[in-house]
């Protein structure tokens, strides 16, 4: 399983979740930074999940 979020410019701006997964329901978190650790701007993100032949993704906004 693969989770990472890109900006509108198509720059990933961080990974979350990346390895083996059994099957059930999960939960993921972004606390609105970087992969530096920096606080991220207000705006359209986009987020791109893998999971083996599944590929999903979809726009969310940050707000401050």
């Amino acid at each position: 399983v693969r989770l990472e979020v890109f900006n509108t410019l198509g720059q990933k701006i961080r990974g979350l979740v990346e390895g083996e997964s059994g099957p059930g329901s999960y939960e993921v978190l972004w606390n609105g930074r970087d992969a530096l650790g920096r606080q991220v701007g207000a705006g359209v993100y986009f987020y791109l999940l893998q999971a083996g032949e599944f590929r999903q993704s979809r726009k969310m906004t940050l707000i401050k």
